[in-house]
């Protein structure tokens, strides 16, 4: 399923108050099978109510046919960047985001360019805050090998050692200043080595001592590469914070701005 089928099958009231939706998992990251959903994000504007009560829309998922859809508040979005995991970096280096149109013009515009800005950007705001997707990286980590080890989660096991993976060559990617370091790291080819191990894990094809020896390899040479690579004692970069600030807040104006009038003025 396309993401603009995934924003067709929404009722009205969601369509009304979406920004973008967006591809995420295993299909973006070329690591899907036959037993594989396709997952994706949506990121919608609060109303004018929302801001006026200080409430932030909580996230809700959807189940439609093979797809999970999660929701995040578009005021959400520097944070969940800011405070970095990979899981939210990726979403826009998604092979499919599919942004609707408004019917007003001065919104659909304010939209679109916010939304094309974090796509042009994309690699900044992965590298917003490198010593925070550390942390969060390596706790995903360990939170998901525990799961693996105390509840014989296969799954889990196989998105610990991709975490790894995904981390190890990004971090390889922006020390070799390469281009596209966070695309080329997300990103398995269908002859990519490490793709074999991942599937095995999670059709329980190998001993689960074989699994914990590659979680543990993988880690070991994270933790080569950062110290290397002296990462953690990289800083935020603020000046992309600021910019991101900015022109979420002009999107968000605009909306509020459109809902007013077209509350007010009818």
């Amino acid at each position: 399923m396309k993401a603009e089928q995934m924003y067709r099958c929404l009722n009205a009231q969601i369509k009304t108050q979406t920004s973008f939706i967006a591809m995420v998992g295993s299909h973006n990251y070329n690591l899907a099978d036959a037993n594989s959903d396709y997952d994706f994000k949506l990121f919608i504007y609060p109303t004018f109510m929302d801001l006026y009560n200080g409430a932030k829309k909580n996230g809700f998922d959807v189940k439609v046919k093979e797809c999970d859809l999660k929701t995040t508040d578009i005021r959400k979005l520097k944070d969940c960047l800011v405070k970095s995991s990979i899981n939210f970096a990726e979403v826009f280096f998604s092979d499919d985001i599919y942004i609707p149109t408004n019917e007003n013009e001065d919104l659909d515009k304010a939209n679109k360019e916010m939304v094309n800005f974090f796509i042009r950007n994309r690699e900044a705001m992965a590298a917003l805050n490198i010593r925070y997707l550390i942390k969060t990286s390596k706790g995903m980590i360990q939170s998901r090998t525990n799961a693996f080890t105390n509840n014989g989660k296969y799954k889990s096991a196989a998105e610990a050692y991709k975490t790894g993976i995904m981390l190890g060559r990004y971090l390889t990617n922006l020390m070799k200043q390469e281009e596209d370091p966070f695309l080329n790291a997300i990103k398995f080819s269908k002859s990519d080595a490490m793709r074999e191990p991942y599937f095995q894990m999670r059709q329980k094809a190998i001993t689960d001592r074989k699994i914990l020896s590659y979680i543990d390899l993988a880690n070991k040479d994270l933790d080569k590469i950062i110290e290397e690579g002296k990462f953690e004692d990289r800083e935020k970069d603020h000046v992309m914070t600021y910019a991101m600030e900015k022109v979420l807040h002009k999107s968000l104006a605009k909306r509020i701005q459109v809902e007013l009038n077209n509350k007010y003025t009818k």
